[in-house]
């Protein structure tokens, strides 16, 4: 398939045309994989291996007699007014136009990597255009007839039908894996759900028990009361009104000395009698 390309000579031609479509065909068939799932399929449908391969003959007539040209399209030229294989529909030549970047990558194509290029750009167009107007090109009364006479001289080769299975199996595999990681996704979702709802159930814990009152201290009484209530207790009348608080604060302070010292002597003599009985 990557062989030069010959011209020199009607056979030469011919093989030489062959392979060129090839090229062409193998591009085409790469780039249904590269299409969304919907238009893929579609495309499946629609490109048998012997649509796909009588258009990739059409196309690389086109190619090498309209753009191409000089020797090489006078050669092809030659080639398909003896075959009677000039009536090409209109559609086909605007198709053929508007896929003519792709195509003119796959004519020049030296390996399958320069024909995967091809086929990302031909996926890029047909993206746009759409599985309508390649439905009107393969159900076209002048093509249907010309893929009659295509076939009879040029067998399909084995080639297309492998890539047009890979396609094939390439989109199968895409979509299960679409499906498995929406699927996880979808999971995911779920279970940040629950655990979100299981966050929001759970309360804070509370001391069930209720809340014990810590009763406040009682407040000592100042040093003014409490000398107040030892001159109380000594028999001292409160002061008067007219009396300072640091006075009463003083005086009852000298009171309460006096009643400790008397209550100190009282003890004294009390323990000092009690000796002296004991000594009699």
């Amino acid at each position: 398939m990557f062989e030069p390309l010959d011209w020199s000579s009607t056979t030469a031609t011919v093989k030489s045309l062959q392979r060129v479509a090839s090229r062409l065909g193998v591009a085409l068939g790469r780039s249904i994989a590269l299409l969304p799932e919907t238009v893929a399929r579609d495309l499946l449908s629609l490109l048998t291996t012997e649509n796909l391969w009588a258009l990739a003959l059409v196309f690389a007539c086109w190619l090498l007699a309209s753009v191409v040209g000089g020797p090489v399209g006078v050669a092809v030229n030659a080639i398909l007014v003896a075959w009677a294989l000039w009536d090409v529909p209109k559609v086909v030549e605007e198709l053929a136009g508007t896929l003519k970047e792709g195509l003119v990558t796959a004519y020049r194509a030296q390996s399958d990597a320069d024909l995967d290029h091809a086929a990302a750009e031909f996926a890029a167009v047909l993206s746009a255009v759409g599985v309508g107007t390649l439905q009107v090109v393969v159900t076209h009364k002048l093509f249907v007839m010309g893929k009659a006479k295509l076939l009879s001289r040029f067998p399909a080769p084995k080639v297309l039908e492998v890539e047009l299975k890979r396609s094939r199996e390439r989109i199968d595999r895409d979509k299960s894996a679409k499906k498995k990681k929406d699927a996880e996704t979808k999971k995911a979702e779920g279970t940040k759900k629950v655990d979100k709802k299981r966050l929001n159930s759970i309360e804070p814990e509370t001391d069930s028990k209720p809340n014990k009152r810590i009763p406040d201290s009682e407040p000592k009484p100042s040093r003014l009361v409490q000398a107040a209530e030892l001159g109380a207790a000594a028999g001292v009348k409160p002061a008067a009104d007219g009396l300072s608080s640091q006075t009463a604060l003083v005086v009852g302070s000298a009171i309460a000395g006096v009643a400790l010292i008397g209550a100190g002597l009282a003890v004294a003599a009390s323990g000092k009698r009690r000796r002296s009985k004991n000594g009699q």
